[in-house]
């Protein structure tokens, strides 16, 4: 091989690697150029100046670092892109997402309106209150609401205002209007944030998960699979209370970031807990709306427990089965019944009276008598000089009155003692103010209230009072009777389906 032969081929050796290693810069320029700058052209190998200024003005990875007098985490940082990344992540994602979110939990909740129609208390109002709140609980509650629906209406017109109000009111007045918004939002915002660790500890005790809300949930709280039983909470209730705790603790603390930048906290961070707080807050606003709809216009008797502190008796009955079951083996059951405890009380001592002033008279009335004598106060009886009703109808109820009050002595009968006397509470629908005026007009045993009938028992609660008016006893027989039977079980069952209204 010649001199120039050999020349030749080195030449070319030379050539070929000076093209190789020139193209693997030029990738790896053009790679980082498209990391760094999305609008870069590969194809392009145009030198810009102003796009090279441009770039190292951002500092997009490049080391070169402003001074300023301004003192803060990134006052040296003449453009910064993250605000750029938020703007956009807000107008292409949350806003859209978050009217499709609360737009579909409402379009949802009026679904289950027309299909579901309202939950009314299948046995009717009994007429009896049962303490459900005490006024602190009632205090918290209504606090961390009203603050929380402020935030929240706040929150939606700062993120979705621009789009839906600006059409209508322009964008001066919307300017106005969300100016005020924030100063608000920003304000009530630590006050909510205080309000809602107080909720926290008030309403914890009872809200722990148990076997019973699994069975809860899988008959979807009562709305197939029969009825569902539950405690003083539901489950429903507290998945609520536990979503609204944890997830408000997230807005809180994002909040916080946001409005109080300190510590070190870098840009990236703030734009983070922006994401973070937006996403958290609408999600928890979403869901309040179905916690909203089942507390006020969806469930009959739920609204006022929480307005008034009590619920009726058969509302809890039917919805807090447990809870209520709990109160009455425990004796703690608390009404608000004032009327109807004075009612029995005065009915009480009159007998009292008569029973002692007739010695051992038989007292002999009708039950439609006894009911009315207990409603108007038993006047007749006290005032009787002789201790003793004459008949005024005949037939066997004046027979049954008389067996019954006539037991045992006619004083202990006469003093309502329970002493003796069935628990007339195990039928569905008696609650302990209607045991007392059953009581009151001699039906005492499950075979009194088993041998009587509907329009019977009807006079007697109608002449008890206007509260007791509302209660239907068509079903108190034939519970009576399986009571009488020791047929718990059975009774259980038919107390089912009268509770599921089969």
């Amino acid at each position: 091989m010649g001199m120039a032969t050999r020349a030749l081929l080195l030449s070319l050796v030379f050539l070929l690697l000076n093209v190789t290693v020139t193209s693997t810069v030029i990738a790896d320029e053009a790679a980082n150029a498209a990391i760094n700058n999305p609008t870069f052209n590969p194809q392009v190998d145009v030198k810009s100046p102003a796009t090279d200024l441009w770039r190292a003005v951002r500092q997009r990875n490049v080391d070169i670092t402003g001074t300023t007098q301004v003192k803060g985490p990134t006052a040296d940082t003449l453009i910064n892109v993250s605000g750029q990344e938020w703007r956009e992540f807000r107008r292409t994602k949350l806003i859209p997402y978050s009217a499709y979110a609360l737009g579909g939990v409402l379009l949802a909740i009026t679904l289950f309106r027309l299909i579901r129609g309202k939950i009314k208390i299948k046995a009717g109002r009994s007429g009896n209150k049962i303490r459900r709140f005490s006024g602190f609980q009632r205090l918290v509650h209504w606090s961390v609401a009203i603050s929380f629906l402020i935030l929240g209406l706040t929150g939606v017109l700062l993120t979705l205002g621009r789009f839906g109000l600006i059409p209508v009111i322009g964008k001066d007045a919307f300017g106005a209007v969300a100016i005020l918004g924030r100063t608000v939002h920003n304000y009530i915002g630590p006050v909510f944030a205080v309000l809602l660790i107080i909720m926290l500890f008030t309403f914890i005790k009872g809200n722990f998960a148990n076997w019973t809300d699994i069975k809860w949930f899988a008959k979807g709280g009562g709305l197939f699979g029969g009825h569902a039983s539950a405690g003083r909470y539901n489950g429903g209730e507290k998945a609520w209370y536990w979503i609204a705790m944890i997830v408000g603790i997230v807005v809180v603390v994002s909040g916080i970031v946001m409005g109080f930048p300190f510590f070190g906290i870098s840009q990236e961070d703030i734009k983070l807990s922006q994401v973070i707080h937006a996403i958290a807050a609408i999600g928890l606003l979403a869901a309040s709306f179905g916690h909203i709809y089942m507390g006020t216009f969806a469930m009959e008797g739920a609204y006022e427990a929480m307005q008034t502190g009590y619920c009726d008796e058969n509302w809890a009955k039917e919805h807090h089965d447990l809870w209520y079951q709990e109160l009455k083996n425990d004796g703690v059951l608390e009404t608000n019944d004032s009327n109807a405890t004075a009612m029995n009380k005065q009915a009480s001592d009159s007998m009292v009276n008569t029973s002692q002033n007739a010695g051992d008279s038989v007292v002999s009335a009708s039950a439609g008598v006894a009911a009315t004598t207990v409603a108007a106060g038993v006047s007749n009886l006290s005032d009787s000089s002789d201790g003793a009703e004459k008949v005024k109808d005949g037939g066997a109820k004046d027979n049954l009155a008389k067996d019954n009050l006539a037991k045992d002595n006619a004083p202990k009968v006469k003093t309502i003692s329970s002493e003796g006397f069935d628990n007339l509470k195990k039928i569905e629908g008696i609650g302990p103010k209607i045991e007392e005026v059953l009581y009151a007009a001699g039906l005492t045993r499950y075979e009194d209230i088993q041998n009587s009938n509907r329009d019977a028992l009807k006079e007697i609660l109608n002449a008890a009072g206007s509260r007791y008016k509302m209660h239907e006893p068509k079903s108190w027989p034939a519970q009576a009777e399986l009571a009488a039977k020791g047929s718990w079980d059975e009774l259980s069952k038919l107390q089912n389906d009268i509770l599921e209204g089969s």
